[in-house]
């Protein structure tokens, strides 16, 4: 990651936004000051789809076409920073940032490779799936349902925090209203997150996985990243010795 201090003022925001993944195409988007989610309803965005959030969404709105359900974007789950891709049943929840040190800390304290803090929506994405052989075992079976119960329980528990984050963010650097658009709202996040530690990715980091009761140090997030980057070496590695 690049040093901000070593840019050009001029290039200081097309930096921060870079940085937050954002783009011409989410010029569209605001930041719902009550879900936390990302929507705009007056003109299409990106992709010429009106996306609205948790409090303006309908149940019988129509899936679009090619889509598993209806949001193209969404913020990082965790620190609420970056803009993510969304729309699949396999769309990741975390920025890169996030995500390593959440996968390190699924890899210490999941049970037998399931996640404690979910990645996706996916089952599959959390290590929870059947073989055809288990799905004909009873137990399996059972198993199998109440890993998916579980799974829904943590997936609800990180909406909230996901949400609470944002709205955290917002206050902390003085966003007020219903809604804030995008591009402001990630541009005062990055700026002030070089010198509020309460709003570095280490801080939501540590607050996420108190949430799901593990309390942990700053410290430990290297130990987590160093954790899942020694475990996918040794992944490669097996994959080339077969």
């Amino acid at each position: 990651m690049t040093n901000p201090t070593d840019i050009a003022p001029d290039d200081h925001d097309a930096h921060l936004l870079g940085e937050a993944h954002f783009h011409a195409g989410h010029e569209a988007l605001a930041v719902c000051a009550t879900c936390g989610e990302l929507f705009r309803e007056d003109r299409p965005g990106a992709l010429g789809l009106s996306q609205r959030c948790g409090c303006r969404r309908t149940p019988d709105e129509a899936r679009w076409d090619g889509f598993d359900f209806n949001e193209w974007a969404c913020l990082c789950r965790c620190c609420g920073q970056v803009v993510l891709r969304s729309g699949s049943r396999w769309s990741v929840w975390f920025c890169q940032d996030c995500k390593e040190p959440i996968r390190g800390f699924n890899l210490t304290y999941g049970w037998q490779g399931t996640s404690i803090i979910p990645i996706g929506r996916h089952s599959l994405m959390n290590g929870i799936g059947l073989s055809p052989v288990e799905i004909e075992d009873l137990q399996h079976s059972e198993r199998f349902v109440e890993d998916i119960k579980n799974l829904v329980g943590r997936s609800d528990l990180l909406s909230r925090w996901a949400a609470d984050r944002v709205r955290l963010n917002l206050e902390l650097v003085g966003l007020a209203g219903p809604s804030v658009p995008l591009r402001e709202y990630l541009l005062e996040t990055s700026r002030r997150a070089l010198v509020d530690p309460r709003l570095t990715r280490e801080a939501a980091l540590v607050g996420l996985m108190a949430q799901f009761r593990v309390p942990v140090t700053t410290e430990e997030l290297d130990y987590f990243r160093r954790r899942i980057a020694e475990w996918m070496e040794s992944v490669k590695q097996g994959r080339e010795n077969e």
